[in-house]
């Protein structure tokens, strides 16, 4: 739980917004939930020799043809809620399953398994037709003999669904979030645009800080602080370099002691508002990093 510390920790520091916090990936409940699904597993015989067994098996079908042994499903029910399912075809014969690649006690659960599901349909319509999402890594050279009818046996796995569920719906959140933020954030720098428009305007008779604003963009430029167009290190910065470069901006900008140099008080205001523009942008970069590293531990972790 050394992470669930750190991510709780993190999100009170950073001192994010309250509506923030509250669409932040919910870590330690998902922790829990995996352990509900390794429960699971092991209540229906699927310990992790088993299912690695199954993972790495192939069989063939009737007529020849490759089959990974078991797959893991992650379809759409009705309800638009996630249905996970694990897959697992087999040869059975009298209602024993006699693919060699099988462990004993893995045919052992197939065959407790088999008697409450349906065939596999008719050729032209294999498992490959049937069966959505991402196949699972088989070993080669494992074949099962093919002289009995290929049975999908299928193992619905209630926690699995209540664990993608839950993440589905806080990542649903965060693009709500995000989406919501990149508004807000349009409309200030629109605001902010308004603002050195104003105090930039060259006018014959009037004070005009067009060159300064000219000098602190051009160091903003230079500073590359959320993005490099360098090219040995072309791409986004974190934030902790964009950390880094927002300082040197703000250091340069005094060394060359540029708003003391503004000749419109309004100047300086627009400036503040640039750098306030600025610093939520760095929050909404440590944000999404912070619950980017979350989905992906527990992702790892399932």
């Amino acid at each position: 739980m050394k992470f669930a510390h750190e991510f709780k920790e993190t999100l009170e520091r950073e001192a994010f917004p309250d509506h923030w916090r509250a669409a932040a990936i919910p870590y330690s409940q998902l922790k829990k939930c995996l352990k509900k699904v390794q429960r699971e597993l092991q209540e229906l015989g699927l310990d992790n020799d088993t299912l690695q067994q199954l993972r790495a098996a192939q069989t063939v079908s009737a007529d020849g043809v490759p089959v990974p042994m078991a797959r893991y499903n992650l379809d759409h029910a009705p309800s638009q809620s996630l249905r996970p399912c694990l897959s697992v075809f087999v040869h059975l014969q009298d209602g024993q399953a006699v693919d060699a690649a099988l462990s004993p006690a893995s045919r052992e659960l197939l065959q407790r398994l088999s008697g409450k599901q349906p065939p596999l349909p008719p050729p032209g319509q294999g498992p490959e037709a049937m069966t959505q999402g991402d196949a699972p890594h088989v070993a080669e050279g494992q074949l099962a003999v093919a002289d009995a009818g290929l049975e999908r046996i299928e193992i619905p796995l209630v926690f699995d669904g209540e664990f993608f569920n839950i993440l589905q719906s806080d990542v649903d959140s965060l693009d709500v979030l995000q989406q919501q933020e990149e508004v807000s954030m349009e409309r200030d720098i629109a605001v902010l645009g308004g603002d050195v428009s104003a105090v930039t305007r060259p006018a014959k008779f009037s004070k005009s800080d067009l060159n300064r604003w000219r000098e602190i963009f051009d160091v903003y430029v230079d500073a590359q602080i959320f993005f490099s167009s360098h090219e040995i290190d072309h791409g986004s910065r974190s934030s902790a370099k964009a950390v880094q470069n927002l300082v040197w901006f703000q250091k340069e900008i005094q060394r060359r002691d540029l708003l003391n140099k503004f000749k419109m008080p309004s100047s300086r205001l627009a400036y503040n508002r640039f750098l306030h523009l600025n610093a939520t942008l760095l929050q909404n970069l440590k944000f999404q990093e912070i619950n980017k590293t979350a989905i992906n531990k527990i992702l790892k972790s399932a």
